[in-house]
């Protein structure tokens, strides 16, 4: 009798968000192959949130950013192993590690490094990339591994029984750039499962309608995303009958469709950007990007600098392109009334990409960070816009 392979997937929790749906996929796709797997979570799945799953919670394995408080790591290794045999009834074939080096968890790399020791078979999959835009949890990191060669060799280990899964071509650029094996670094994009709900038909022939795209599908600034609503806009098939657009989430650069879609219909509109950075820098005048947008605008005819105005920079860029700009340090001075009556003039388009920090919706670290809004507040001076 042949025995299942039985592999152990790792994370840190089972939140809702892209890496809970992702191992809910690989989940369900092991299951069809006869591949025995069990998750190990740092905590119980959220409402929603891979509840299908079961899930052995190893609570040493969540989040915790503050060295003091990361667990030893011959104690987590241990918990790992013996809660990977609880649920697979033996020692795990494969170590599935979802976003070891993230950071989040400074103990899980010295952790997997004591078990790649003992004869492990890991696989780790990186989502993100510490130093690319994490610079806090970097410098935990960092701090942690007692320098930059050490912590190298502590989160890219190499050896026979160790492969890498990335979600694009990038990432595996990177880590073949940084010296990698090609033949131990594994494209693995998401698993993504769409079902057309029963009785679905198109549009009519002039019928307005939505597009409903998933922003989190695809990585590395959703360039997917800003491919969809270009060559949407450039039909005008949203804008058509006074319809307008809603797009959450995305690069910056998304924006620039958007607002040329419009700008066709409309003629210049007045920019109302809640952002910590101006994106009036210049480029070679065929490059763009989402650092360059607004100038590119500004100079295209699509906005009208004289009624446009920028809420929360935090920063300077070499022209402001006569664009009236609220800074950071001023926004947190004013009650949201008066921000609306600075901003309620033309109004066509808001482009909100400030950073938030605090409450519930924090996102990522910015090293140059000073003064930023949180989101409850955020919230309150957008609310005050109606």
């Amino acid at each position: 009798m042949t025995v299942p392979l039985r592999v152990a997937i790792l994370h840190y929790h089972l939140r809702p968000g892209g890496v809970t749906r992702v191992i809910t996929g690989a989940v369900r796709a092991l299951g069809a192959r006869d591949i025995r797997a069990a998750v190990l979570a740092g905590s119980a799945p959220e409402t929603g949130a891979g509840t299908e799953l079961s899930v052995a919670v190893v609570p040493g394995l969540d989040y915790t950013t503050r060295l003091a408080q990361a667990p030893p790591p011959d104690r987590l290794a241990a918990e790992l192993a013996e809660a990977a045999r609880a649920e697979l009834g033996g020692e795990p074939d494969v170590w599935h590690v979802h976003n070891h080096s993230l950071g989040k968890n400074c103990a899980l790399p010295r952790a997997l490094a004591r078990m790649l020791g003992r004869g492990a078979r890991l696989l780790l999959q990186i989502h993100d990339f510490p130093e690319d835009g994490r610079p806090e949890n970097y410098r935990a990191l960092l701090r942690d591994a007692g320098g930059a060669a050490a912590l190298a060799g502590r989160l890219y280990p190499r050896a026979p029984h160790v492969r890498y899964a990335v979600l694009n071509r990038r990432d595996r650029a990177v880590l073949l750039g940084a010296g990698a094996d090609a033949a131990r670094v594994h494209l693995l994009p998401n698993p993504v499962a769409v079902e057309a709900p029963p009785g679905t038909e198109g549009p009519s022939a002039g019928e307005v309608f939505t597009f409903l795209y998933p922003t989190p599908a695809i990585r590395r600034k959703n360039l997917g995303e800003f491919l969809l609503w270009a060559a949407a806009a450039r039909r005008g098939v949203l804008i058509k009958g006074g319809a307008f657009l809603l797009s959450l989430g995305g690069d910056h650069f998304v924006t620039w469709p958007i607002l040329t879609a419009h700008a066709a219909k409309y003629g210049p509109l007045s920019l109302v950007q809640f952002d910590a950075h101006q994106d009036t820098w210049d480029d070679d005048g065929k490059r763009i990007d989402h650092g360059s947008f607004v100038l590119r605008a500004v100079r295209e005819g699509v906005v009208d600098p004289a009624t446009s105005i920028q809420v929360g920079i935090r920063t300077h860029a070499p022209t402001d392109c006569g664009i009236k700009i609220i800074y950071g340090y001023e926004v947190e001075e004013m009650r949201a009334a008066e921000i609306a009556d600075a901003i309620l003039d033309r109004l066509v388009h808001i482009a909100y990409h400030i950073p938030l920090k605090g409450d519930s919706m924090h996102t990522r670290p910015n090293r140059f960070t000073d003064s930023e809004c949180t989101s409850r507040s955020s919230y309150t001076r957008v609310a005050a816009l109606r």
